[in-house]
């Protein structure tokens, strides 16, 4: 009798409410999963004894099947990982170029940042100016242009902050946004192919319909790899009367 220790690769797909698949969405893997754990739970309804003898004792007992559960734990981050952590969805980023001359601006005093309108600033062709001189960035002001801000230094000629002008260039930006505000968890199909490397039995194991939610808090600062855990419910899909389907493949 062989011992059993699973080695194998973990496929994801993304499928709807029905627990089909999704047109043209790819099947995703294999990713380093650190966990695939599946609980098929069941529940047991007695009929108990009320007589004198025999009272409290279970007389008979029924076992109904319960929702399986599921735990999956990887560390392939993609922007879709993201979402679902969050528990929202990925949609696309798309926002203009703009070329702006002399906009008013307030300058905060004390080391404060300004919005200036726009992210993604470039250097070529800034200017600002302060009560009709022309500051000098790295002497007068600093600028994030990332995040589109800036702040007077502590000891350049708008250190008081105040109005100002100023004229730049911020470029289109473009990419994938994550919203929060609308529920959405993920629903994925789970697909396993291994081997029992005690006795070299090869195993398929699929779920057709888990729908997880993440129960991994998002730490945006932290100092190793991200390892997302999902947990939920395997579903039976819609047509279908199973929520597992497990295999050990001999080939003759």
């Amino acid at each position: 009798m062989a011992g059993y220790l699973l080695r194998g690769n973990v496929f994801i797909q993304a499928v709807n409410s029905a627990g089909a698949a999704i047109a043209n969405e790819p099947v995703h893997g294999p990713i380093n999963a650190e966990m695939l754990e599946f609980t098929p739970n069941s529940e047991q309804i007695n009929r108990t004894s009320n007589n004198k003898k025999t009272h409290g004792k279970s007389l008979s007992t029924v076992t109904t099947s319960s929702p399986s559960t599921v735990k999956l734990k990887f560390d392939e981050i993609t922007t879709d990982t993201i979402a679902a952590m969050l528990g929202s969805e990925a949609t696309v980023l798309n926002t203009g170029a703009a070329n702006v001359s002399d906009a008013d601006l307030t300058l905060s005093a004390g080391g404060g940042w300004t919005e200036i309108g726009h992210k993604q600033i470039v250097s070529d062709g800034l200017a600002v100016t302060f009560a009709t001189e022309t500051l000098k960035e790295g002497i007068d002001f600093e600028l994030n242009y990332a995040l589109g801000l800036i702040r007077p230094t502590t000891t350049g000629k708008a250190k008081d902050g105040g109005a100002a002008k100023i004229t730049y260039t911020a470029l289109a930006r473009t990419g994938v946004e994550i919203k929060g505000g609308k529920v959405v968890h993920p629903k994925w199909r789970i697909v396993l192919e291994g081997e029992n490397v005690d006795n070299g039995a090869k195993v398929n194991f699929e779920i057709p319909y888990a729908s997880l939610q993440s129960t991994t808090a998002l730490n945006l600062v932290q100092n190793e790899f991200l390892s997302p855990e999902f947990e939920g419910t395997a579903n039976v899909p819609q047509g279908k009367e199973i929520d597992f389907v497990y295999e050990e493949v001999t080939t003759s």
